[in-house]
């Protein structure tokens, strides 16, 4: 299975009818500049990005999530004599932690392809989902039980983690932008 590459160029212009020009518009059709605005300036430059349309997995990306992922189901995975017995006092701060900051990472690499509010709203659900499946897992874990209180610490450090990447990234720009 071949994937493509993204292809990105920058294109810059230093005249704007070179610019109509490029983008097929002609001076009869009402898209030539006014001449008389002093105030009006063209465009000098314009970048063009060229997407594959998703179809290249970025790994790269995907790592921090998978791992983080990773880190959960290993610990989890541990027997109830393996676990320290220190972290019961602190259990539901751990969940909580763990989950806001899996969260945090999911928010950001959805929000590649979508909006930050989706993004944040596909991370919190997936983020649920993942933690409502890892306290089934531990059923299965000897001396390990399930608990909804767990859960619940799961899903609020996921709304936590997903709000707050959206709160701390910057918007990131449209893949095509036109500077002056």
């Amino acid at each position: 299975m071949a994937l493509e590459r993204t292809r990105e160029f920058e294109l810059t212009f230093s005249d704007y009818s070179k610019v109509q020009a490029f983008l097929g518009l002609d001076g009869s059709q009402g898209g030539a500049r006014q001449s008389g605005n002093p105030y009006q300036q063209s465009p000098r430059k314009i970048r063009l990005v060229g997407h594959d349309g998703g179809a290249r997995l970025n790994v790269r990306r995907w790592l921090p999530p998978l791992l983080w992922a990773g880190v959960i189901l290993f610990g989890t995975s541990l027997p109830a004599e393996a676990v320290p017995v220190q972290t019961s006092k602190i259990d539901k701060v751990l969940h909580f932690s763990i989950y806001t900051v899996f969260s945090y990472l999911l928010t950001r690499q959805f929000s590649y392809s979508m909006t930050r509010w989706k993004a944040a709203a596909l991370a919190v659900v997936f983020a649920v989902v993942f933690g409502a499946l890892d306290e089934w897992h531990q059923s299965f874990i000897p001396g390990r039980s399930t608990e909804f209180a767990d859960w619940r610490a799961d899903s609020m450090g996921a709304l936590v983690g997903a709000i707050a990447c959206v709160a701390f990234t910057r918007r990131r720009p449209s893949p095509t932008t036109i500077t002056g």
